[in-house]
């Protein structure tokens, strides 16, 4: 009975090691880590707050002329939804913008500033953002400068950068 009673006793400890050691796997967020880190995806440069990314490659091959600015992000906490506020600081009549979320592209409305869901971010994940201009037919001829203030955001925290698109004509 005692050899039994003992043996009981070793397995409850041995059990409530077991559990401690398993940890919370609801653990909080590191909190020397950023929230979320932005890249250039061109050179995988970090993005800062007030940083300014210059983009002059335009592709006509596929219609009118188009640039794109790829953007990277690594998220570093638990579980949150990220949105993009995309303010336009140029003529909407002269050229478009779209993004390219997880593979599906929505064109930009004609407002100056417009919101857009990044979808849910979770721990680790790390995905690419592509951000669209398009010169319309009728002004391919002009050079142009289209600036355009990107934040990102996840409820907490934000960045704010500048992606210029400079437009020269093909010759």
């Amino acid at each position: 009975m005692k050899l039994l009673k003992n043996m009981a006793i070793v397995a409850m400890t041995f059990a409530a090691v077991a559990l401690a050691s398993c940890g919370d796997n609801n653990k909080p967020d590191d909190p020397t880590k950023e929230a979320f880190e932005l890249y250039n995806a061109a050179d995988d440069k970090p993005i800062t707050e007030g940083s300014t990314i210059e983009v002059t490659s335009f592709d006509g091959s596929f219609g009118d002329p188009e640039a794109i600015f790829d953007l990277k992000i690594k998220y570093n906490h638990e579980e949150a939804d990220l949105k993009a506020t995309e303010v336009r600081n140029f003529d909407l009549t002269k050229y478009s913008s779209s993004m390219c979320v997880n593979g599906t592209c929505v064109p930009g409305s004609k407002d100056k500033t417009q919101e857009w869901d990044l979808g849910t971010y979770y721990e680790n994940d790390e995905k690419q953002i592509q951000l669209h201009i398009t010169v319309s037919k009728d002004y391919q001829k002009e050079a142009a400068e289209m600036p355009v203030e990107l934040s990102i955001t996840d409820g907490t925290k934000t960045v704010k950068f500048n992606v210029v698109y400079k437009y020269t004509p093909a010759e």
